[in-house]
């Protein structure tokens, strides 16, 4: 399932907006749609940054993902 929080303002409000979703995110309390975010501890994570820009404008996002070992915890 995929779930987004979307906000627009000034680009003092997109710092003030990434530095809570990052305070939330490190203080294992980020709530999307209502969703609790669960980022495991122990899991390798993959993050990247990506870019574009054309004619029309510009886009930049910030994507973070791991695998769930489902394995592991049907075992325990």
């Amino acid at each position: 399932m995929k779930y987004q929080n979307e906000s627009q303002g000034t680009k003092a409000d997109l710092k003030q907006y990434l530095q809570s979703v990052l305070k939330d995110i490190f203080g294992n309390c980020l709530v999307v749609e209502g969703q609790n975010v669960e980022i495991p501890d122990e899991a390798g994570l993959d993050y990247k940054v990506k870019y574009s820009v054309d004619e029309d404008g510009g886009s930049l996002a910030i994507k973070i993902s791991w695998e769930n070992n489902l394995t592991e915890e049907a075992a325990e």
